[in-house]
């Protein structure tokens, strides 16, 4: 017996969809009359316990070579520069054919801009889309397809999304969620240098450690991951405006051996990072994201060393002018 419904976590639930579960036991009998709050059903934990995790683990920060799904190898390739770093709620492509009016359910706790990315072969269907505009924008993936994107405002609280085919036509292929702030603007380097006169260094500290997640590639003060460049002295060697831009534009300026290497495999996924090792057996990759994934030489169809930094690109949009004042004026004091 299988039992198709929908599943809310009593605990650190980020969002719900349709899951299936198997009944290890009915208790109920046909004839039986029940009471809100009566037990059912008794279902397999074992097996709940893991698409649970599963759907906890679908949240993460959208960059060049994360997965576009959870049950495929596909990699974004190309992120219009407004949706890098932005929350991805990753879906599954087995659940291409859901025609459920509120298959999809999740809370945030500000308001925020949602942007759905559609199967570009074929219509959305209109009660999916109805209240979104259609942007000129399209993410990329490592399959030689692009989905093109709608967005919307959403209010703080519960969000509900509809099924890649409710109303029974749609595409072939699942839909993609991404959400930002509500009114993200792009920082500049002149904004940011206009905050330095009320910088503070104390918060550029907590963000180095923080919310910038900046120790995930630089260790500072026995804190963080040797992946980047060392920024202990760095007030000897560059200036505060070196500093700010390449936060901001991390293409700027490019320091030898901390490059983006792009590895496409046999799987079909397209892996963008920073070679921190290299073998005849093994290639380890470091991704913007953090992860660290090792490739076997045999399975790599195709590498490019481009000339990108392995920086992410998103910091413009996360991060305010002061942000970057403040987190500037305190890598320029690292001694």
């Amino acid at each position: 017996l299988r039992l198709y419904a929908h599943l809310h976590a009593d605990e650190s639930a980020v969002y719900s969809g349709q899951i299936s579960a198997t009944v290890a036991k009915v208790c109920v009998r046909l004839g039986d009359q029940v009471q809100a709050g009566d037990v059912l059903v008794l279902l397999d934990g074992r097996r709940l316990k893991l698409r649970l995790e599963e759907a906890q683990a679908q949240l993460d920060a959208l960059q060049r070579g994360t997965l576009v799904y959870a049950d495929r190898n596909y990699t974004f390739t190309d992120i219009p520069d407004p949706l890098a770093g932005a929350t991805h709620i990753r879906t599954h492509n087995d659940d291409k054919s859901n025609t459920e009016r509120d298959f999809l359910r999740f809370n945030i706790n500000l308001p925020a801009t949602l942007y759905l990315a559609y199967d570009g072969r074929a219509k959305p269907p209109e009660t999916l889309v109805d209240g979104m505009e259609k942007t000129a924008m399209a993410v990329g993936m490592s399959n030689g397809e692009f989905f093109p994107l709608y967005r919307r405002s959403v209010e703080a609280g519960e969000v509900i999304i509809a099924g890649n085919k409710i109303g029974g036509g749609g595409g072939d292929s699942m839909y993609h969620l991404f959400l930002t702030k509500t009114g993200l603007r792009k920082t500049n380097v002149a904004a940011a240098a206009h905050a330095i006169s009320k910088a503070d260094p104390e918060h550029g500290k907590e963000l180095f450690f923080g919310r910038g997640t900046c120790f995930a590639c630089h260790k500072v003060q026995g804190r963080g991951v040797v992946l980047g460049p060392d920024l202990v002295g760095i007030h000897k060697r560059q200036d505060l405006k070196y500093v700010i831009k390449s936060i901001l534009e991390p293409d700027a300026y490019i320091v030898e051996g901390f490059q983006q290497t792009r590895l496409k495999l046999k799987d079909g996924r397209e892996l963008f990072g920073m070679i921190q090792e290299e073998t005849a057996q093994m290639i380890e990759i470091f991704l913007p994201n953090g992860k660290r994934i090792v490739v076997n030489p045999d399975e790599i169809v195709k590498r490019v060393d481009a000339k990108h930094s392995g920086m992410p690109s998103s910091f413009a949009y996360t991060l305010s002018p002061q942000d970057i004042a403040d987190l500037s004026t305190w890598i320029m004091s690292l001694k």
